[in-house]
C-alpha cells in the first residue's frame, strides 16, 4: 500500500495481521499514512488449534482451508500449535467458496482430525451457510474465524468481536 500513496490516509479494516503483511512497521506506532484495526488473527491461530484438539477425540492431522495466498498469514502459529500438541498441520486450498465440497473431500482423503476455515470477511451469509453445511455433510469438525458461522449451525469459532472492532 505505501507504494501506492503516501500522502493518502489509507484505514485498514479487519486486516489479519498488518505486520506480517507489511503494511505497517509496528501495532503501536503504525506511522505514515496508516491506521485503522487488526483482527489479531495470525495472533489466535493457537488458540483456534488447541480449542479444535480439545472437541475431537484422537485429534491427530488439522487443516487449515482457505485460499493460498493467505497460507503465510497463518502457517507460522498454526505449525508452532500443531508441534507442541505432537499433530501434524497441512494446508488445503479453497480458491473460491464453492469449492468448499472439494476441499472438504480432500481434508477426508489425507485423514485430518479437523479443519481451520479460513477467509471470514470475504464469505457472504450464503458462503458461510454453504460452508457450515458442507462441514456437517462431510461429518469434519471445523473451527471458524466468526460467531456467524456458529450461528448458522457450525461447531465452534474464536475470534475477536468484528461488531466491536467496527464500533
Amino acid at each position: 500500500m505505501h507504494a501506492l500513496s503516501t500522502k493518502i490516509p489509507i484505514v485498514m479494516a479487519r486486516a489479519a495481521d498488518p505486520l506480517i503483511g507489511g503494511l505497517v512497521p509496528s501495532l503501536a506506532r503504525p506511522g505514515g499514512n496508516i491506521t485503522g484495526f487488526s483482527t489479531q488473527a495470525a495472533e489466535i491461530t493457537s488458540k483456534l488449534v488447541a480449542i479444535l484438539h480439545e472437541l475431537v477425540p484422537n485429534f491427530r492431522r488439522v487443516a487449515t482451508v482457505a485460499s493460498r495466498p493467505t497460507w503465510p498469514l497463518f502457517s507460522a502459529a498454526q505449525d508452532n500449535a500443531a508441534r507442541a500438541l505432537g499433530i501434524q498441520s497441512i494446508y488445503i486450498d479453497l480458491p473460491i467458496p464453492a469449492a468448499i465440497s472439494t476441499a472438504l473431500t480432500e481434508a477426508t482423503s489425507r485423514d485430518v482430525s479437523g479443519v481451520i476455515m479460513r477467509g471470514t470477511p470475504y464469505f457472504s451469509a450464503a458462503h458461510r451457510t454453504m460452508i457450515v453445511e458442507a462441514a456437517a455433510s462431510h461429518r469434519m469438525p471445523a473451527m471458524y474465524e466468526s460467531r456467524d458461522y456458529v450461528e448458522a449451525g457450525g461447531l465452534a469459532a474464536y475470534a475477536t468481536d468484528g461488531v466491536e472492532l467496527y464500533r
